[in-house]
Order: structure tokens, then sequence, then C-alpha cells
């Protein structure tokens, strides 16, 4: 049973937006990329693990604090023996590790990676202590990308190399004698800790941006690139071609707009600017007008959610 399914990082909907619209520095689009390579991971064995049919309770993307240190959580998976702690990265090429520090074939070093694995493990467990729930935490750091390898690394510690995934799941579910029933015991636990769950996080580092200086357009969707007008009610990709039909397309803007900026009032130019001019003012009116409410009279008129 999914408890709590995950969400695209709120970081990572600032980055998409922002990437086609201004120009990042190296250190920026390299924390863009590394964002989207852990997202596609931690979508990846997503997929592994709804296709597992023994009963279980599974808790995706927890933001929680303990004793005022935060901490984030991939996978919480619940049996009714013991609490999982399953993280996922997406690293690819080979590493190796030297007396607990990890290094790329460059010979560059990583932050490792387990360090941050027991961190986590430790403050769940102080925070299940303080919520009265006597449950075993076991914590594994899964590598999703079957492009990954890792040398020098001693068989007692909790990694799970690609090869190893599917034997994995196969030897979790098994040794925990999980039942076809979750005990209301660990549910409640489960339900606890989703209240915890904190939505924003202080570690969010979005670029500095205002409206003038971004660049105004339709982005396509499936490529990023720019979207031109088009015949029939739709605009079209000028690089890859796909077309799109207005109102889907305004939709997108719209909630663009409204992610960058939440204060500023929704109006039918500022949609119309945004947009690039791609679409009518007509046509955005229309949209603005059947999904949302109107306040306000002549220039002044502008929208919010019903």
């Amino acid at each position: 049973m999914l408890l709590k399914p995950r969400t695209t990082p709120r970081e990572l909907l600032f980055l998409r937006t922002l990437s086609p619209r201004m120009m990042f520095t190296e250190e920026q689009m390299e924390d863009y990329i590394n964002l989207e390579k852990g997202y596609e991971g931690e979508l990846k064995f997503d997929a592994l693990m709804d296709n597992q049919k023994r009963e279980h309770l599974l808790i995706r993307d927890l933001f929680l604090t303990c004793n005022k240190s935060d901490f984030q959580l991939d996978n919480l998976l619940f049996t009714p023996e013991r609490i999982y702690q399953l993280e996922v990265k997406n690293f690819e090429g080979e590493h190796y590790i030297e007396t607990e520090a990890w290094y790329t074939s460059t010979g560059k070093q990583i932050k490792n990676p387990l360090l941050q694995l027991k961190r986590s493990e430790n403050l769940l467990n102080q925070l299940l202590y303080k919520m009265k729930a006597n449950m075993k935490v076991d914590s594994y750091l899964i590598f999703i990308n079957q492009e990954f390898t890792l040398y020098s690394a001693s068989q007692s510690l909790p990694v799970i190399l690609p090869s190893q995934i599917n034997r994995f799941l196969k030897k979790l579910f098994k040794d925990d004698n999980t039942q076809n029933f979750i005990y209301p015991r660990q549910k409640g636990i489960a339900n606890q800790l989703i209240k915890l769950h904190k939505t924003e996080t202080p570690y969010m580092q979005i670029p500095e941006y205002n409206y003038r200086k971004l660049k105004k357009g339709l982005v396509c969707s499936h490529c990023m690139g720019w979207m031109e007008v088009s015949i029939q009610g739709r605009v079209k990709c000028s690089h890859c071609s796909k077309e799109e039909f207005y109102l889907s397309a305004i939709e997108r803007s719209v909630e663009e707009f409204k992610l960058l900026f939440p204060n500023e009032p929704l109006t039918v130019n500022r949609i119309f600017n945004w947009s690039g001019g791609c679409i009518s003012r007509k046509t955005v009116q229309r949209y603005l007008t059947d999904r949302y409410k109107k306040n306000g009279k002549g220039r002044s008129i502008f929208y919010e959610k019903n």
C-alpha cells in the first residue's frame, strides 16, 4: 500500500522552468542535471517497487526534522518486522573506495553517500523513539543505474549494486516473513511520519531571477525548445515539431508563471506576454475566464482560483 506518493521536487520544478529562459552558470547547470538524474533514478526504483506483490506499506519522499536537524528519506518501507530506509542513487561510471573516501575513476573525491545514509538513520531512530515507536530500522544504499560500477567495496557495506537489486528485493520480502496484511500499529507509525512531513525545504538553491530578464515564450514540454504559432488551435515546436493544443499550452504557461511569481496578480496581459505572444489575448482571456474567478474592473481585472 502506497501511503505517500513521490512528487517532483520543488527545486527541480523551478530549475526546469528557468533553464530555457535564462543562462545558468556552470555550477547551476551541474546542480540541475544532478537533480534530474537523481529524480529519474527514484522513478526507476519506484517502478520496481510497484511490481512487488507482497503486502507492505511504503512512504516516498519524506522531509522531516528531529532535534533541530532536517533530513530527507527517499523511501520508507514498512513490514510487520521492521522499517527499511532505502536511499536511491543514480550514479554512473566507475567509482572506488579508499579508507571510507569515495572517488570517481578520474580520482575526483565525492561525498560519501553512506554518511548521509547513516545520518538519516540516526535521526529517524531518534524521531521514532520520541514517538514511542519501537521498530528496528535497516538502511540500504541502492544504485539504480546499470552503468554504475563500484570497486573496493566491502561486502559488509549496506550497498546494493544494480545487478543485485532484484535479488535484494526478493530476499528482503522473504526474509522479513511478510504476511498478507500489515498490522495497524505499523500503519499508525507511518501516518504519524506523514503528518510530520515538511513541504518546504531550506536546501533549495534557486538562481536569482526577475520577470524582465527572463526570456518569454512557450516552452515545448517534450524537448524544451520554443513553440511557434501553428494552425487549427495548435502551437508547434520549432525544434522537435511536436504539436500541442492552445489550451494545454496556456495551462502550462499559467502554472509556470504562478510558480515563479506567486505574489503577482494573474492577468490576461501578463500571461499573453509571458507566452511570447504566441497565443492571442482573446484566447488567453477565454481560458482564464473559464478556469479562474475574475476580480476587479477594467484594466484592474485579475484572476484567481475559484
